[in-house]
């Protein structure tokens, strides 16, 4: 029991409760291994970002800013298909995992995830606070990616885009081709 309880620390994010880095990580690695690679069912990578969020742990405080994060991360689990986790990719950032799950349903999802997060205020001790986030997207391209760490790589990016063209918005990534050198 004592080492059940041990290992759930070891995976979950203290605060939000969601899987942690490490787990992501250790599910980055599996999904990278030679043996599955090219075999496995296609996958999709979001990441999402709270807008702002900084600007909540200014005026509010890191307390509240946690209340803002356990909220949302409950958000976030709450409509993932069964057995999908959400992980904190750090701070006030997520990534989710879709495995067997075209770049289409992805969107879907993320979209899905954007509405559930801006459409109601997270309700703290200071009262309610409006929060959106904002959302980068890449599938998994064997042509293009070596590993799933490319595929989350390209999902940042696409977030940083999201915020660079006005945030609460989802956007997408896709592979390009790498220019020859000469």
């Amino acid at each position: 029991m004592q080492n059940h309880s041990l290992k759930q620390e070891i995976l979950r994010d203290e605060l939000t409760q969601l899987m942690n880095r490490r787990s992501l990580e250790r599910e980055l690695n599996q999904l990278s291994t030679t043996a599955i690679w090219r075999i496995q069912p296609i996958f999709s990578v979001i990441v999402c970002d709270i807008d702002y969020f900084k600007l909540v742990n200014d005026v509010y405080g890191h307390l509240i800013g946690d209340e803002v994060l356990q909220v949302l991360a409950q958000r976030l689990q709450g409509q993932l298909r069964r057995g999908t986790p959400a992980y904190r990719y750090g701070g006030e950032e997520f990534v989710v995992v879709l495995t067997e799950t075209p770049l289409s349903q992805a969107v879907d999802v993320a979209e899905r995830l954007r509405h559930t997060i801006r459409s109601t205020p997270i309700q703290t001790k200071v009262g309610l606070i409006d929060i959106t986030a904002s959302f980068g997207i890449a599938q998994q391209n064997i042509s293009f990616d070596s590993s799933a760490w490319d595929v989350l790589k390209r999902a940042d990016d696409a977030l940083y885009e999201a915020k660079r063209q006005g945030r609460d918005r989802v956007y997408v990534l896709k592979p390009c081709l790498k220019r020859a050198e000469d």
